[in-house]
Order: C-alpha cells, then structure tokens, then sequence
C-alpha cells in the first residue's frame, strides 16, 4: 500500500516528465526573463503578445529570445532611430517562428546561433541579427564592432525580413544561409560572415572583417532586395543562387551592390537585376 507522500512523488514524477516532454514547445514561447542593463523598458505580455517600451538606447539581457508560431513580440520605441539591444545570456538558440515587430531598431545578439523560420515576419524600421558579441559601451556610443566570444553560432533565415523605408538588415556570424526573403527599400543589407566585423556607419559602409578559415560562409538561395539601396556580402566563401537585386552593380563606395569572398565565390549572372 502506497503512502500519501508516495503519491504525491509520483504524481511529481508525473508532472516533470510532462513538462521535460513539452520543453522543446516551451522553448519557442515569446522572449523570457528580462534584465534591464540600461535605459528604460517596461514589459507587458498579453495573449499571444509581449510588448516592450522602451527608452533609445535600451539594453536588455533575456534567458531566452523565441517567438512562437502565432506569437508576437513588439518593441515600441520613441523614433525610427530609436536602438533597443537584446542580448541572450541562456543557452538556447533564437527560434523567431511568428512576428517581432518595431517602429524603431531592434538588435538581438546571441551567439547560441538565430534561426527564422518559415512563415515568420520580422518587420522593424532597422534589423541586426548577429552571433558575435557587442559591447554595452559600443552599443551606447553608436560604435558597430562586434567579436566573437566564445564558438558562435550560424544564422539561418526562411521567413521573411523587412525594413522601413531607408532601413538597414544587418547578419553577422561565422556562418549565414537565407532562403527567405530580406527587403529593405532605399535601404542597405549586409551579409557579414567572420569572427570580427566593425562598420565604419549606420549606413553599412566601410565594413571591416575577419574570417578564421574558409568555411566561414554565406549561402543566398532566397531574395535579397534592395530596391534604390545597396546589398554587401562578405564571406571566405559566398555562394549566390538566389537572387539579389538593387539600383545598380558596382565595386565602389557609391551604395551598389559589393560581393567579396575571400577564398571562394561562386555566382549565377542571371540572378542578378539590375534597375535602371
């Protein structure tokens, strides 16, 4: 005959191995357990959506960076040049399944790796995904260096990433595979893969990077669309099959289309349009 508190062991049992079962789901809940390092933010979650406010040049550290399918987060920032940071200090990769929105520029460092799954949308005024780290202090000084800290991940995207009107979409890691769609329009879009990168302005320009070995890489098999703006990829190796399209092609400082590798790279032509 089994005591009261052997039941109640069991039905504990019972009750964590559900909740071991049910991780993976949990995992890709809307962002969890924030820590304001700097500036303001006030966080709300209702329903299916997590609302962020916060000041310009907000800086946050979260356990975890998801958002699940039919999940929202937004970010609510005083202007389109308003930057809020978000930083992963758990273990967990990024698995962006539903829809982060944003008025303004939203960061979100976390060198487990960034996945964008198909079907979500990441509409912001600004976007920078990267696996390399940035320093508080650069952040706040608008300085663009980012170094890797310790074995960082890839970024992949399959959904679809917009920018507002003359917006940026920055990703930075050692390895980067986009078979969704990036748009940013009058815009810039940088593919930066290495272990260290600094960007001279806001604009995308001036990018300085570092590979560690060849196989630091970008795959495009999606879109890459800027419209009137300027495409950037920088690799050890870059393979294009997709297709990328701007203003005009050009190897100079004019904002047009640049594509260095430098140990191998393999183009399709006819992926290419080119705008009058």
């Amino acid at each position: 005959m089994k005591t009261g508190t052997q039941h109640r062991r069991r039905a504990l049992a019972i009750a964590l191995s559900t909740a071991y079962a049910l991780g993976p789901q949990w995992a890709f809940a809307n962002p969890q357990d924030a820590r304001v390092i700097a500036g303001q933010a006030t966080i709300q979650s209702q329903g299916n959506q997590l609302t962020v406010t916060n000041s310009a040049g907000a800086i946050i550290n979260w356990r975890g960076f998801s958002i699940g399918a039919g999940e929202t987060t937004l970010f609510v920032q005083p202007s389109a040049s308003s930057a809020v940071l978000n930083r992963v200090v758990g273990p967990d990769i990024s698995q962006l399944l539903g829809q982060l929105k944003s008025n303004g520029q939203v960061y979100l460092i976390n060198p487990n790796g960034i996945v964008v799954g198909a079907g979500a949308h990441i509409d912001t005024n600004s976007f920078v995904a990267s696996t390399l780290d940035i320093a508080d202090a650069d952040f706040l000084a608008g300085k663009l260096r980012f170094l890797e800290r310790s074995g960082a991940g890839s970024i992949r995207n399959e959904g679809l990433i917009t920018a507002g009107q003359g917006g940026r979409i920055a990703l930075i890691a050692p390895n980067i595979e986009n078979s969704g769609i990036i748009q940013a329009p009058d815009g810039n879009i940088l593919l930066a893969a290495g272990r260290k990168l600094e960007i001279a302005s806001l604009d995308m320009e001036g990018v300085r990077f570092e590979i560690q070995a060849p196989t630091d890489s970008v795959l495009n098999l999606g879109k890459l669309l800027a419209d009137n703006g300027a495409v950037r990829a920088f690799a050890g190796s870059l393979r294009q099959s997709g297709e990328i399209r701007a203003t005009r092609m050009a190897v100079d400082a004019g904002g047009n289309i640049v594509l260095s590798g430098s140990n191998n790279v393999m183009l399709r032509r006819r992926s290419f349009v080119v705008l009058d």
